[in-house]
């Protein structure tokens, strides 16, 4: 086990770098204005640092002396605990458990719903229609 107070370098934010802390949240929890329930940075192998999403890595990069193609993000940092760990699409954190992007799905799911209907109430209009 890694100790708490462990920071992890090469982490950037989009005009100044920031301090990663082990068992400390990430700043917004790692989301940003691109992708507001991904709560996880990347961690891209073409440079080595740290950003929460492909989009803010391409933003920092734009006018830097030295601009390189992106590679796809390899490894992820948690933004509850700030544990690196390896890329999973849609696994919870390995260390806290929490998810790392949103769970949840809308409404209409392809036009049928994602309601379970044996639970919902007779008195419900959405229940019988199609």
């Amino acid at each position: 086990m890694q100790d708490q107070n462990k920071s992890i370098s090469g982490a950037k934010t989009e005009s100044s770098k920031t301090q990663i802390v082990l068992g400390e949240s990430l700043p917004n929890k790692g989301t940003c204005e691109h992708y507001k329930h991904s709560y996880r940075w990347l961690r891209f192998p073409c440079c080595n640092k740290a950003y929460p999403c492909d989009i803010c890595h391409d933003e920092a990069l734009q006018g830097s002396p030295n601009p390189h193609d992106m590679i796809y993000a390899t490894r992820m940092i948690c933004g509850y605990c700030s544990r690196e760990q390896a890329f999973t699409a849609n696994r919870p954190c390995v260390a806290c458990g929490k998810n790392l992007i949103k769970q949840t799905t809308g409404y209409w799911e392809g036009g049928l719903g994602c309601r379970n209907k044996t639970l919902m109430s007779k008195k419900d209009s959405h229940k019988h229609k199609l």
